[in-house]
């Protein structure tokens, strides 16, 4: 882009934010700024003949197609649109050219710079700028990219160290504008932060701190004014004149905003309905204009080509556009810059890629399935502005602290008590049922952090910056350790108000390992439920079923034979039954008021003689039967379908 046409784009916009200047804008779209280090030469993509499809709900035995033979190409130093009506496939085509599928069959080749398309090329030299903006909203803009470089830069054989990812982090905020607001907390529907603009520039920083030659963006000016879609196009446009590949999906683009691409891609209903040049001889306008949509200069001419392949123009002219662009002179021409590209790879002006460079890219991935550098960056980053977030702390401190207050007031010298009467024994053992129950579902305030960061989840997973299991330890060390000082201080207050005897710790631990079991509940239902309102049904339906098979409400030895093994699987069951040993077994001597052969309080529960430490042994099984669930429906189990 010409200095001349950056002036044409300040002008035609009516002028940018006050924060971009005309020099600014001139020195984005120049690509000028990206001149020192920060990008890698781009990928020539190459998609031939590639069709998709997904099963038919209604029918297994169909399937629906997305796309249709569809072949274009994408070249280093230029920004091509992929455009279409609402359903035409351009979304589906980024992500099979972006290797995000999740779901259906794709057919046809798509290479990168002469290798197959894969997910060890896609993950590690390519970069995917979401529709929505997946931020942390904790964090200020400089923490969020420096989160991001050092999850996505560190940990391998090629690890930046804290200095050069500073370092980078403060280039990309020069060259993205970010400067000014470097330093504000990014914020979110509830706390106002950076704007939508800065956002989604932020985004795209995301995308750049692995240096990728490949940048897929997804509707980069969504839900921006005219003025900042510019901006962010602009932007766009200097990462392409710097070298790299740069293919977007576009809706409804202002005129400055649309001038700034290169190439356009235009499906309809998942055919070809256009590929080639934006502009020039064998551009859009010519091609249309040859099959009878003539374009005004005074309207969009975005919404010009989309107005050309809708169904009304279809409708009453009954024009076949995908049969048109075939049989005509720019699908020949089409090809032949297809084939003129890829000839740019065998003579060596092109990056091409060889079997050796793809196994370095797989290579320099960590492959582990726990990842301890992944760990640490999401501990340091995102546990530390949790741990800030006076609301995330209060609602995990708060509970347990109030249900200690209430019940050791309800309960205040029980424990005394327990050697006496049955009705007071009794009691005690209802104490410590509902001790060993609330944990449980407490779990439920442990669950919305699980769904709400499930857009970053899902972002985060498909850029490679960690697995399944390393995310989930992150999540148990961050809740485990803060669960730590509100659990000592409730169960402090019980176990001495209530006068309860035995081992404190015994007592504390219990408590503590049905927590921890709760959580682990909690991820997995988290996991399973598409959104919070599932999840706040699923998880009482298990708390309230437990509670009946507990053993207080019905004695394990008046259940019916066929329910009495369900019993033996809740963690609950088994962190009362510690409590209880605990306690009754300090008691010297146990009223037999039955009758003369009575049993004791822990008979009459079913409460086994066996050890403390089987109890807390098979708690700890549950715990890790729990984390295998969660780790397999975190895996297996997309709320998004791509």
């Amino acid at each position: 882009m010409s200095a001349a046409d950056a002036d044409d784009v300040e002008v035609a916009s009516g002028g940018m934010r006050k924060s971009s200047s005309v020099d600014t804008l001139r020195a984005l779209a120049s690509g000028d700024k990206f001149g020192r280090g920060i990008l890698e030469p781009g990928l020539l993509i190459s998609c031939k003949e590639v069709s998709y499809t997904v099963p038919d709900r209604a029918d297994k035995t169909k399937t629906i197609s997305l796309l249709n033979n569809v072949t274009c190409v994408f070249s280093p130093n230029r920004v091509s649109a992929l455009m279409g009506p609402s359903g035409a496939g351009k979304t589906t085509l980024l992500d099979v050219l972006a290797g995000r599928k999740t779901q259906g069959t794709t057919t046809g080749k798509v290479t990168m710079a002469g290798q197959s398309n894969s997910k060890d090329i896609t993950s590690t030299i390519c970069s995917y700028v979401e529709q929505f903006d997946t931020l942390l909203g904790a964090l200020t803009v400089r923490e969020m990219l420096l989160y991001q470089a050092e999850l996505k830069t560190g940990g391998t054989a090629n690890a930046q160290t804290e200095e050069q990812r500073a370092a980078m982090v403060e280039e990309l905020l020069d060259q993205l504008g970010l400067n000014t607001c470097a330093d504000v907390l990014i914020g979110n529907e509830l706390a106002r932060g950076i704007s939508g603009g800065q956002a989604k520039r932020t985004n795209i920083g995301i995308a750049l701190v692995t240096k990728p030659r490949v940048l897929f963006l997804d509707e980069p000016t969504s839900g921006l004014d005219s003025a900042t879609s510019t901006d962010v196009m602009s932007i766009v446009r200097g990462l392409a004149n710097a070298g790299i590949t740069c293919v977007s999906t576009i809706h409804s683009p202002t005129p400055d905003a649309f001038r700034l691409f290169d190439d356009l891609v235009l499906l309809s209903k998942g055919k070809l309905a256009y590929a080639g040049s934006l502009f020039g001889n064998f551009g859009a306008v010519p091609f249309f204009e040859g099959i009878g949509f003539a374009y005004d200069s005074q309207t969009n001419l975005a919404d010009h080509l989309i107005n050309c392949i809708s169904d009304k123009h279809a409708d009453s002219k009954v024009v076949d556009i995908s049969g048109k662009f075939e049989a005509s002179d720019w699908s020949k021409h089409l090809y032949e810059t297809v084939h003129k590209e890829e000839a740019k790879l065998e003579s060596g002006e092109y990056t091409k890629l060889t079997d050796a460079d793809v196994k370095k890219l797989a290579s320099s991935k960590s492959r582990a399935i726990v990842s301890v550098h992944a760990i640490k960056t999401l501990l340091k980053y995102r546990t530390r502005s949790n741990y800030k977030d006076g609301d995330y702390v209060a609602a995990r401190v708060s509970g347990p602290i109030l249900f200690g207050l209430v019940m050791m007031s309800l309960y205040w010298g029980q424990g005394d008590k327990s050697a006496g009467s049955n009705g007071e024994q009794l009691n005690t053992a209802s104490l410590m049922f509902m001790v060993a129950t609330l944990p449980s579902f407490g779990a439920a305030g442990y669950m919305p952090s699980i769904v709400m960061e499930r857009p970053l989840f899902y972002r985060e997973m498909a850029d490679g910056c960690y697995g399944v299991y390393s995310y989930l330890i992150y999540k148990l060390i961050e809740e485990g350790f803060l669960a730590i000082f509100p659990s000592l201080v409730s169960q402090g207050m019980i176990y001495g108000a209530c006068a309860l005897r035995g081992s404190f710790l015994i007592f504390w631990l219990s408590y503590y390992c049905i927590l921890q079991n709760g959580i682990a509940l909690a991820y997995v239902v988290s996991a399973v439920a598409p959104n919070m309102d599932a999840a706040n049904t699923l998880l009482p339906v298990y708390n309230v079923i437990a509670l009946f098979f507990g053993g207080i409400l019905m004695r394990r030895d008046d259940m019916p034979d066929g329910w009495r093994w369900y019993s033996h699987t809740l963690f609950v069951r088994y962190g009362w039954q510690g409590m209880m040993l605990n306690h009754f077994n300090n008691i010297d001597k146990l009223p037999e008021t039955w009758g003369e052969e009575g049993p004791t309080i822990l008979k009459f529960y079913d409460v086994s003689p066996t050890s403390i430490s089987v109890n807390f042994g098979f708690m700890i099984l549950t715990w890790f039967v729990w984390l295998a669930l969660a780790g397999y429906f975190f895996s297996t189990v997309r709320h998004v379908k791509r």
